[in-house]
C-alpha cells in the first residue's frame, strides 16, 4: 500500500505481510521502514479542525521481526512450547519489540494461541501445543513483553483455528460449542488477563459458517 494510496482512500489500517517491503525492496533497511511509517502518517485523514487521524500499521512479527531484512529471527511457536519457559517467551517479546519500534510499526499480529490437535494441519508451527494451559500461559507472556515496549499486540485467530477436521488449514471445525470452548477457548485466557487490545477473526469455519460471519462467535462469545 502506497502512502498515495492511503490518502486517496483515506485508509485506517495497514496490514505489512509477507511480500511487503518500503520500494519493494526485500533488502530495505530500518530507516527505509521509519522513512514509510513517516509517509503513511503525513499521508494520513486530516480534519477541518486540524485533528490528524494517525492510521495505524500492524505487521506479522511471529517469531521476531521476520519481514525485516537482518532482524532477529526466534524459533517459531510449536519450538518455544516446547521449552515450557514463560520467562523464555517474555524477553523474546520485548526483543522483538524493540526491533518491530525501530521501524515505526506500533502493532503486532502476535501471539498465536491456536490449540494444535492434529498433525496434519499445516500451521502447527504456528502454536505453542496442544494443551491449552500452555498455550495460554505462553499466550500471556508474549503479550507482556510486546506491552512492556509501548507495542499493541493481538491474539489470533479466534476461534477453533487449530481444531479443524482432519487438520485442513481455513477448515471447518464440527463439534459442539463446548468442544469449541474447551481447549480452544481457554487457551484464551492467558491473553484476555493481559488484557490484549485486538483480536483476530479466524478463518476457519464452526459447524459450516465462516468465523468472520458468526454473531455467536464475534458478538455474543469474544
Amino acid at each position: 500500500l502506497s502512502p498515495s494510496e492511503l490518502k486517496r482512500y483515506e485508509i485506517g489500517a495497514i496490514l505489512n505481510g509477507g511480500g511487503s517491503y518500503p520500494n519493494k525492496s526485500k533488502r530495505a533497511e530500518p530507516s527505509k521502514w521509519l522513512d514509510l511509517a513517516d509517509a503513511y502518517y503525513e499521508a494520513s485523514v486530516v480534519l477541518e479542525d486540524g485533528t490528524r487521524i494517525a492510521p495505524i500499521w500492524g505487521t506479522d512479527a511471529v517469531h521476531g521481526h521476520n519481514n525485516v531484512y537482518g532482524a532477529t529471527i526466534f524459533p517459531h511457536n510449536i519450538g518455544l512450547g516446547a521449552t515450557g519457559d514463560p520467562d523464555l517467551v517474555e524477553r523474546i517479546g520485548v526483543a522483538t519489540a524493540r526491533e518491530v519500534k525501530a521501524t515505526g510499526i506500533p502493532w503486532v499480529f502476535a501471539p498465536t494461541v491456536a490449540v494444535a490437535q492434529d498433525y496434519r494441519w499445516g500451521r502447527t508451527y504456528e502454536s505453542f501445543g496442544s494443551d491449552a494451559a500452555s498455550v495460554s500461559a505462553l499466550g500471556a507472556a508474549l503479550v507482556r513483553g510486546f506491552e512492556s515496549e509501548g507495542l499493541a499486540t493481538t491474539a489470533k485467530h479466534f476461534l477453533g483455528d487449530g481444531g479443524t477436521l482432519a487438520g485442513v488449514d481455513q477448515g471447518n471445525f464440527v463439534g459442539s460449542k463446548e468442544q469449541l470452548l474447551t481447549p480452544h477457548l481457554d487457551a484464551y485466557a492467558g491473553v484476555f488477563n493481559e488484557d490484549v487490545p485486538s483480536v483476530m477473526a479466524s478463518f476457519n469455519s464452526w459447524n459450516g459458517q465462516k468465523a468472520h460471519g458468526s454473531k455467536a462467535l464475534l458478538n455474543d462469545l469474544l
